[in-house]
């Protein structure tokens, strides 16, 4: 990965990838500086976003949007990777994997 990042400098550190053309820097600087929170119009918290038929109607209305918790120490993986780390759940398999790459 590192090789490509050297090769076309797109997706790294200083040159991230976009998603939607959002840019993170400037986002941040406006939501600070506005004293706003950040809510992607292209993800909203609302229903739309979860899809069509992916979730039971008593599931759905259990789904609670929150904002994720600042983490003194963030971590992707602990203490090795399994298997069971990441469920699937009523996501099809192809969604997940869709998911789970995009991380």
């Amino acid at each position: 990965m590192e090789a490509r990042h050297i090769q076309d400098g797109y997706g790294s550190l200083t040159n991230p990838y976009r998603v939607f053309d959002q840019d993170f820097q400037q986002l941040a600087k406006y939501c600070l500086s506005q004293r706003v929170k950040f809510l992607d119009d292209t993800f909203p918290p609302e229903r739309s976003s979860i899809g069509e038929g992916v979730l039971s109607p008593s599931d759905l209305a259990k789904v609670e949007w929150l904002r994720p918790k600042i983490a003194a120490n963030p971590s992707f993986v602990l203490r090795g990777v399994s298997r069971f780390d990441f469920g699937q759940g009523t996501v099809g398999e192809e969604s997940y994997f869709v998911l789970i790459i995009s991380l």
